[in-house]
This record gives C-alpha cells, sequence and structure tokens, in this order.
C-alpha cells in the first residue's frame, strides 16, 4: 500500500490547477450567495420603507376616535407581528388600553374567555357612541 502524500492527491484530481479551481469556484459561489442575500436584504428594507409610508403604518395614522375607545392586544410571543409593533404603536397613540397576553399571534384566537372579555370591554363603549347608525 502506497502511502498518503500530496503527489498521490494531485495525481487522482488531476493536478493542482483542478484543486484550485474547485477551490476559486466554492469562493465565487459563496461570494455570490453573500451578495444575494444582502441584495435581498436591501431589497426588503426598501419594501419595509415604501409600505411605511402608507396609511397601512397605523403609527403614521392617528386615530380619529378618543384613545378611551381604542384596545390594543398584544401577545408576548407573536412572531408575525412582534412586540416591538404594538409598543410603539400603543406610544405613538397616546398610549391607550393594552392587553398583553401571554399567547402568541395564533393562539390568542384560541384563548378561552377572550372574545367574551373584548365585548364586555367594548359594551360600555358601543352604547356611549353617539350617532350610531347602520349596522
Amino acid at each position: 500500500m502506497s502511502a498518503f502524500n500530496s503527489a498521490n492527491v494531485r495525481d487522482l484530481v488531476g493536478g493542482w490547477s483542478c484543486v484550485t479551481l474547485f477551490i476559486g469556484l466554492a469562493r465565487a459561489a459563496v461570494s455570490l450567495l453573500l451578495h444575494m442575500a444582502r441584495d435581498e436584504d436591501a431589497a426588503k428594507r426598501a419594501a419595509w420603507q415604501a409600505l411605511n409610508r402608507t396609511p397601512l403604518n397605523l403609527a403614521s395614522a392617528p386615530p380619529v376616535i378618543p384613545k378611551e375607545n381604542i384596545l390594543l392586544v398584544e401577545t408576548n410571543y407573536d412572531l408575525f407581528v412582534g412586540k416591538e409593533g404594538i409598543e410603539d404603536l400603543w406610544e405613538q397613540w397616546g398610549r391607550p388600553d393594552i392587553w398583553r397576553l401571554p399567547h402568541g399571534h395564533v393562539s390568542k384566537a384560541l384563548l378561552p374567555g377572550l372574545t367574551g372579555r373584548i365585548l364586555r370591554w367594548l359594551g360600555p363603549r358601543l352604547s356611549k357612541s353617539p350617532g350610531r347608525q347602520g349596522c
């Protein structure tokens, strides 16, 4: 059995030029992937910035109803909206009532009694609503 040495490896892969070429291609591929990821991040940032200039950004649109009639429901484990976004909105809107629940974005909908609790919060406010019309 022959000893393992660089000459055997060079013969096996067809010389150093093939190894050098492979390493060069691998480096180029990694560089391209990193560049694409940076471009994707930049595109996402640009899209979010454009979206923030629309009425979909609730923090930039002050409410037209009194803050006493606003209830925000924040969940501590929301991976969709994020706790920080709700906190920012709460600050921007003058700190209306906020309920902070130990749930996620979807699991809060499954919380027993939450709908009733919200309706009990809304009831007195809806009955005071002046000039309520329609459905």
